[in-house]
């Protein structure tokens, strides 16, 4: 007997006992014996059709998987229960009465999971089945940098805000960018904020000739550390900056260009902008790819590291791997789509404003 029955067998004993004719009296004092009126059926029972559980998962890849099972003419929905192996089962997905097959989304690669679907009928119980299946997703492949993410302008990624991923003062910015347009006007790689509102705190961008690190005082006051350089040249450069806690250095294609003893500002709540000032505000039109955020102030040999004789690399296999926070693929994570983008460390994954399907262009450093 499983777990269930003996504890509903439990709870309809005690649901009976005293249940015996009551004695009560009239003003005559005589006995009047009234019948028993314990319910016979107390507890609502488990739905009586044997609804057989997940029958076979169809597909498996790095991130999802496909499962399926035969459908009940007394279900009013299916609840599907999923877990990595050794952790409890937790209701991972309702689906309607009509449905006998659906695909399991937003998993880890290379993870053992149990799954178990169970029958709800229309008085909101589900069945007793307890069967379960076991399916390990597929591995993440080897290191692939095939795409990058098309700005337009008027188009950006928003991020948590900037003092909820740094959590100490020390950090690391890098990322990639490929232009053929000389901007006019400030427009921005990358912009963290000061506040809970827009307010810049630490940006990168480029304007006329020049690629700039825009950084804010702690005492208000802003600097603009600006370095010539003809970026609009159809070819990929690497931007990255770092600060200690007292330095804050800026290079370019893996060379620091400047060097600024300053107490920046407290970072606020107000989403970092990837592409932009915020919103579709100072936006960038390029390419940019391969986002990365630190908790380390790197030296310029690690930030040459990152630069890598102007390719992309695998930045699992970086010497200070353990202090990535934030690393966006832009394209090469199978997840990306218009309508999010997969921070691969998972602390904070990417808000889409004017992006589309065709945005993900096959380029890439």
């Amino acid at each position: 007997m499983s777990k269930f029955h003996n504890v509903l067998a439990v709870l309809t004993l005690l649901s009976t006992v005293g249940c015996k004719d009551q004695v009560v009296k009239d003003n005559g004092s005589r006995e009047v014996r009234t019948p028993n009126v314990c319910p016979t059926t107390p507890y609502p029972t488990p739905p009586a059709s044997k609804f057989s559980g997940i029958d076979e998962i169809l597909n498996s890849e790095q991130t999802r998987v496909e499962i399926s099972w035969t459908r009940s003419e007394l279900a009013k929905a299916y609840l599907v229960f999923l877990s990595p192996a050794g952790q409890r089962l937790k209701l991972f997905k309702t689906v309607s009465a009509d449905n006998n097959s659906i695909w399991l989304e937003g998993l880890l690669p290379n993870t053992k999971y149990n799954i178990m679907v169970k029958m709800l009928d229309d008085r909101g119980l589900y069945d007793l089945n307890d069967k379960q299946l076991s399916i390990t997703t597929k591995a993440s492949p080897s290191y692939i940098n095939e795409k990058s993410l098309l700005f337009n302008g008027m188009s950006r990624v928003a991020l948590k805000g900037a003092s909820e991923i740094l959590k100490e003062s020390s950090f690391t910015l890098s990322l990639w960018f490929k232009t053929s347009t000389r901007a006019q006007r400030d427009s921005r790689l990358i912009t963290l904020h000061k506040s809970s509102y827009a307010g810049s705190a630490l940006a990168i961008g480029v304007k006329n000739n020049s690629i700039f690190l825009l950084a804010k005082r702690s005492n208000g006051e802003s600097i603009k550390l600006k370095h010539e350089l003809s970026y609009d040249d159809s070819t990929w450069h690497h931007m990255s900056t770092t600060y200690n806690g007292k330095y804050l250095a800026f290079y370019i294609d893996g060379r620091r260009v400047a060097l600024e003893d300053i107490e920046l500002t407290k970072f606020g709540s107000h989403p970092i902008s990837i592409g932009s000032y915020t919103g579709n505000k100072k936006g960038f039109r390029g390419l940019i790819d391969e986002v990365s955020i630190w908790s380390t102030a790197m030296s310029s040999i690690n930030v040459g590291r990152l630069y890598n004789d102007r390719v992309a690399n695998d930045l699992r296999s970086h010497p200070r791997q353990g202090s990535l926070s934030v690393w966006h693929r832009f394209g090469d994570d199978i997840r990306d789509t218009e309508n999010g983008l997969f921070d691969q460390i998972g602390t904070s994954n990417g808000a889409p404003l004017n992006i589309r399907s065709k945005h993900f262009v096959t380029e890439a450093p």
